[in-house]
């Protein structure tokens, strides 16, 4: 089966008074047959609580690492399944998460600041399911995951 990426995928974040989140780090994993196959993420949320990928961004990051670990990322992305997962990662978990890492040798600068400037410890992690080929007519598929407060 081939899906043909969306123009943009796009995650809007909110409080559960509906209120925009702002810092919050989202995560795209992608599979293939099923299993989880690619992970990359959208970024933090702007001043509207939304985060964004567009095509482009998406295949370069994947082409990048595919550079890096050919043997890991041997499918192409059009092959992946049409369900995707966008996640949040919250507490505690975040926070152990994101000492390992901006630990990491392998990670690129950009993505390191953004594990450091996330606000995610301060909420519940969530997961939604999202269908690639669902986009609207800007060719944009869009999610609304509503979050709830962590003790910290």
């Amino acid at each position: 089966m081939s899906i043909d990426l969306p123009e943009t995928i796009e995650a809007e974040i909110v409080s559960a008074h509906g209120d925009p989140l702002v810092g919050i780090l989202v995560a795209l994993d992608l599979r293939y047959a099923g299993r989880a196959y690619y992970a990359t993420h959208l970024g933090l949320t702007d001043s509207t609580g939304r985060a964004r990928i567009d095509r482009e961004a998406l295949t370069q990051a994947f082409a990048e690492d595919q550079r890096l670990f050919p043997m890991d990322f041997r499918i192409p992305l059009s092959e992946c399944d049409a369900n995707a997962t966008l996640r949040i990662e919250g507490g505690p978990q975040f926070r152990q998460r994101r000492a390992a890492a901006i630990a990491s040798s392998l990670i690129a600068p950009d993505a390191a600041a953004a594990w450091r400037a996330a606000t995610n410890d301060k909420v519940h992690g969530i997961e939604a399911t999202v269908r690639l080929d669902n986009a609207d007519l800007d060719g944009v598929v869009r999610a609304r995951l509503t979050l709830q407060r962590a003790a910290i």
